[in-house]
């Protein structure tokens, strides 16, 4: 059995005090009655009136309210198969997990300002199937295509530096990893938001975005970081914090490249960011850019329907009701026997 609101099942424990209240009254009724009249004469003071059917009426609006609150928590069992299609734009997100993105210039760092803009991206999309790359000196998929945004949720808090093995900033092979996702002989409808401070350490990006224009790829990418550079904090042996240092033993600076990122953008019609006025755009950008192109019919999988039976327990407590309200707590009077000839009558 599924639950579409099961926080409606609370509402028990208010069902269960009040048939502790109608108790507590009934006790509190029939101390007062004792309290009013001799034990031998209590009964005749209450005449007509049925204890039984008293409680019974109690116990039948109990039960009507606890199906209430079930009915309102939507209880569901039994189920369908149906077949989701929804229309959007395939979008790939790639993210620079590279030690480059621990720098501060953004606050709190890069990379966390990053899974931040794009989690309130993912809060805004409603339609779109959406698929997380990360890539550092490497790229692969973290989440295939989806559209299911809470499980991309789940699978973006585990971006994080570290999380590629293999150090370096290889934007090329993010872009292909992306390419590689797209479904094959489609020319329209996709996009890839890069995220990068654009430090790319290996050549082949050109080459991946000229790619990506030939399979209709538009590629949107938001710089981070800022062009007059940062040091990359790490930890120590000792625990602390120090920065990064070259094989040489200088300390590394770390800026952003902008020009990279613009050519991939540029090659494939898609467009460039930089982060302005505390915010990176990448709502924005979605909005004004991504959302405008085309958009197709995206097939979800099927989906199992649970049937929605509410109706079930609602229905019993009406009948419950209405028994309830049909039941008088007065008896019928009793019949009155033949009446006796008295004394000095005409039969005397």
């Amino acid at each position: 059995m599924q639950w579409g609101n099961a926080s409606f099942l609370h509402l028990l424990w208010l069902v269960a005090a009040f048939a502790l209240f109608l108790k507590w009254a009934a006790g509190r009724r029939r101390r007062a009655l004792e309290r009013f009249a001799e034990p031998a004469l209590a009964p005749a003071l209450v005449i007509g009136l049925s204890g039984r059917r008293r409680k019974a009426r109690a116990l039948l609006l109990t039960a009507a309210l606890a199906l209430i609150a079930v009915s309102l928590a939507q209880p569901k069992w039994g189920y369908h198969w149906r077949r989701v299609t929804r229309e959007g734009i395939d979008i790939v997100i790639a993210m620079d997990t590279s030690k480059s993105m621990l720098a501060a210039d953004v606050k709190p760092d890069r990379l966390t300002r990053a899974r931040m803009e794009v989690s309130e991206l993912l809060d805004r999309l409603r339609g779109d199937r959406v698929a997380l790359v990360v890539f550092a000196g490497t790229a692969y998929t973290l989440c295939p295509p989806t559209l299911d945004y809470a499980a991309l949720q789940m699978f973006l808090k585990a971006v994080r530096v570290g999380v590629v093995p293999l150090g370096g900033t290889d934007i090329g092979g993010a872009i292909g990893q992306a390419i590689r996702i797209f479904e094959e002989g489609e020319r329209e409808h996709r996009a890839l938001i890069l995220l990068s401070d654009g430090e790319d350490l290996r050549e082949g990006t050109e080459a991946a975005a000229k790619r990506a224009k030939e399979l209709g790829v538009k590629i949107f990418s938001v710089g981070i970081g800022s062009p007059s550079g940062e040091l990359i904090p790490v930890e120590d042996d000792a625990g602390g914090t120090s920065h990064l240092k070259d094989r040489e033993g200088r300390v590394v600076q770390t800026k952003l490249d902008e020009r990279t990122l613009q050519q991939a953008a540029l090659l494939t019609g898609g467009a460039y960011v930089y982060p302005s006025g505390g915010t990176f755009g990448l709502v924005t950008l979605y909005e004004q850019e991504i959302a405008e192109m085309e958009k197709k019919e995206l097939v979800e999988r099927q989906r199992r329907v649970y049937v929605n039976r509410f109706q079930w327990p609602l229905a019993a407590a009406f009948v419950l009701l209405c028994v309830e309200t049909a039941i008088s707590e007065r008896m019928g009077r009793r019949k009155r026997g033949p009446a006796r000839a008295g004394v000095g009558g005409r039969g005397a």
